[in-house]
């Protein structure tokens, strides 16, 4: 049996308008800070810029949530 996955939170620079792409997509998910991610989600996903990519990445780790980096050019500069 295939695992199912639910979008529990989301993190962006203008909460109003991931509201509305959520509302849009019929979704419906917390709207936190990056460092906040890992408070809500065993899985991270990580497709943000480079300067955000620690406030997001640390708190993943130090959680032990698995963490998918998106972004890998972040990875370079971390």
């Amino acid at each position: 049996m295939a695992e199912t996955y639910e979008l529990t939170a989301v993190s962006a620079r203008r909460a109003d308008r991931a509201r509305h792409l959520l509302s849009g997509l019929g979704l419906s998910a917390a709207i936190v800070g990056a460092h906040e991610l890992a408070e809500h989600a065993e899985v991270v996903v990580e497709c943000a810029p480079s300067a955000v990519f620690r406030q997001i990445a640390e708190p993943a780790v130090e959680r032990g949530r698995l963490l998918i980096v998106l972004s890998a050019a972040a990875l370079l500069e971390s």
